[in-house]
């Protein structure tokens, strides 16, 4: 081979792994850069404006008008009673999901309280139905919601106590919520406290996370969230912000706010909110559709995580 080809082949070779290098350079340079501004936080900042983390209380009402774009009816299977319940088309399917996992349970063991009123280690076994759990509510109109106001305040001498939302503050308007009991409380026509006693409340605290749910209403952040202790009450947020939520002993209310504080910094350091990787945000995976299906006529539905 003369010298002249080797000249040419050196030199292609040379070019080739010259662009090669250039190639992976930026990526490992933006990677690696100490001036990088950096999001840390496991939810993406594109999700600042998610209904899902949407804050209703009487400081920040619904308008009479909402409605959730996408509303679907539960089964007859999970709901309390014959009323019909429907929810935001996505948090029902999570819903379903969370029931299909507890009719899994054969045996749960949690806190009880005895007759003396005191703290006390028990368990259940379930027959081969599982664990059933069923939806009291979902789906709330402002015009029903205003109808329940007015009931309760009737029935308690014109005060209000907490008990009950007003219209427009009620997290049932979004279509995300649900309370969802055991089916001894599913026949009450009202729900009490003492719920939380139940194994199903406390396997619903513990589980209800993996399928995107947070306990909306927790009994120790009655002064944060400004509403009553609900152990029944779940919301809707998705998987990744139920999981940081429910670790870190959270409401809404703070991780809304924190969520807030974190992304108006990061823009404010000169951060790109389109330049935030999944790896970035070291997220859980997300659920899917499986499939849509109804024995009984209603849209019935299956997920998986």
């Amino acid at each position: 081979m003369n010298k002249f080809i080797c000249g040419v082949l050196v030199l292609v070779l040379s070019l080739s792994f010259g662009f090669a290098y250039a190639q992976e350079q930026p990526v490992e340079a933006i990677g690696e850069s100490s001036n990088a501004v950096k999001w840390s936080f496991p939810i993406s900042p594109l999700e600042i404006n998610s209904e899902y983390y949407l804050v209703i209380s009487e400081d920040n009402l619904l308008s009479e008008d909402y409605e959730p774009q996408t509303l679907a009816k539960a089964p007859n299977s999970l709901r309390a009673t014959s009323a019909d319940a429907f929810m935001d088309e996505t948090a029902l399917l999570a819903l379903t999901e969370l029931i299909t996992a507890a009719k899994a349970v054969r045996e749960y063991t949690y806190t009880s309280l005895d007759k003396k009123g005191e703290q006390v280690e028990d368990s259940i076994s379930y027959e081969e139905e599982g664990m059933l759990l069923y939806i009291k509510s979902g789906y709330r109109k402002y015009g029903t919601q205003k109808t329940v106001y007015a009931n309760y305040l009737a029935k308690n001498d014109n005060v209000d106590n907490g008990a009950v939302e007003k219209p427009g503050a009620s997290e049932h308007q979004s279509g995300l919520c649900a309370d969802v009991v055991n089916g001894d409380y599913a026949s009450r026509s009202t729900l009490t406290e003492d719920f939380q006693w139940t194994a199903e409340a406390q396997w619903l605290k513990e589980n209800c996370a993996l399928y995107g749910f947070i306990l909306r209403y927790p009994e120790d952040k009655v002064n944060v969230t400004g509403h009553a202790f609900e152990p029944w009450h779940l919301r809707y947020v998705g998987v990744n912000a139920a999981t940081y939520i429910m670790e870190n002993e959270l409401t809404l209310n703070e991780f809304t706010d924190m969520f807030l504080s974190k992304y108006e910094k990061f823009i404010q350091d000169g951060g790109d909110v389109n330049s935030v990787t999944v790896k970035d945000l070291n997220m859980l995976p997300s659920s899917y559709i499986l499939d849509v299906h109804g024995d009984d006529g209603d849209n019935d539905v299956s997920i998986s995580f």
